[in-house]
C-alpha cells in the first residue's frame, strides 16, 4: 500500500513542478498560493447581512490584507461559514456581495472573518473614487 501512495505522491509533484515556469520556485503550499498579491491596506467598509432567524445586521469595520478576491474583516458580530454579506467601500461606496470563507474567534468579543468577493472586483479595493488606470 505505501509504494502506491509514494508513487502518487511523486505523480503529483512531478506534476505541479511541470506546471511552474523553468527557474520558478514554489515557495508555499498551495493553500497559501492567492489568486492574487494581498495588498496590506486598511479600506473601511459597512457589513451587512443576516443572522440566523432572518434577524438583519449591520456593522462598521475595516477590511484588511485585500486583493481583487477578498480579504479579512475583524467583526464583533458571530458568523458561520458560507454566510453571504454585503459590503460597501466608504471610500468610494463601492458594493460588494462576498461570503465567510474564514472564520475564527480572536477573543475579547471579536471574531476574524475572512470574506471572499462573489465575483473579483479590483474597483471594490481602491480607496479613492477615481477610476483605475488601464
Amino acid at each position: 500500500m505505501s509504494r502506491i501512495y509514494d508513487q502518487l505522491k511523486t505523480a503529483q509533484k512531478t506534476r505541479s513542478e511541470a506546471a511552474l515556469p523553468t527557474g520558478a520556485v514554489r515557495n508555499a503550499p498551495p493553500y497559501e498560493r492567492r489568486r492574487s498579491p494581498r495588498l496590506s491596506l486598511r479600506i473601511p467598509v459597512f457589513v451587512y447581512g443576516y443572522l440566523p432567524g432572518r434577524k438583519p445586521f449591520h456593522e462598521e469595520a475595516e477590511l484588511m490584507h485585500v486583493n481583487s478576491d477578498g480579504g479579512l474583516l475583524i467583526l464583533s458580530t458571530n458568523l458561520r461559514l458560507g454566510q453571504k454579506l454585503l459590503l460597501t467601500n466608504k471610500l468610494n461606496q463601492k458594493e460588494q456581495k462576498s461570503f465567510v470563507v474564514y472564520f475564527k474567534d480572536a477573543g475579547e468579543g471579536k471574531f476574524e472573518v475572512g470574506v471572499e468577493f462573489a465575483q473579483r472586483c479590483p474597483e471594490f479595493v481602491q480607496t479613492s473614487s477615481r477610476k483605475a488606470k488601464a
